[in-house]
């Protein structure tokens, strides 16, 4: 089975999972003033900003895209989205917030979308993540995963 395959049949064990949990909301004919689409890509680098890693780690930055077709405002907040890689379940690192990202909290209005970046600091050299959403939207709000930037999303 080729790689691209075994990861979209990962994910969508992983999306059953958590549906399953109530962490993912599934979308509906009735839900579908109430959604917010997402994709993203992602890169390894040594430096955020003047901030170097550790040795033996590497910042992962994340470009997450949020297009909200709901009728609910929604925020940026990077609280929930966290990387899986190598086994591994990673936070949102403070590098976040440095100033040569560009970073902001704003909302999205209806019809609103916007990308922004989420730094996260890994141990060794990634070459395989995924990102997942286990926070909370609000009320009847779902998140539902497109294809913005195409295959690269989850390399």
């Amino acid at each position: 089975m080729n790689h691209q395959k075994l990861t979209k049949i990962v994910l969508i064990c992983i999306s059953i999972c958590l549906m399953g949990r109530n962490l993912i909301g599934t979308v509906s004919a009735d839900d579908t003033n109430n959604v917010c689409n997402w994709d993203w890509k992602w890169y390894p680098t040594s430096y955020i900003g003047d901030t170097r890693a550790p040795v033996g780690s590497e910042y992962i930055v994340v470009t997450l895209y949020l297009k909200n077709i709901g009728d609910h405002k929604i925020t940026t907040s990077r609280n929930g989205w966290n990387l899986i890689a190598n086994g591994l379940k990673y936070e949102h690192d403070a590098n976040t917030f440095n100033s040569s990202l560009g970073s902001q909290n704003i909302e999205i209005v209806e019809g609103g979308d916007t990308e922004l970046k989420i730094v996260y600091l890994v141990k060794g050299h990634i070459t395989h993540a995924q990102l997942l959403y286990d926070g909370v939207w609000g009320k009847g709000l779902s998140i539902a995963k497109i294809n913005y930037y195409g295959n690269q999303s989850a390399l």
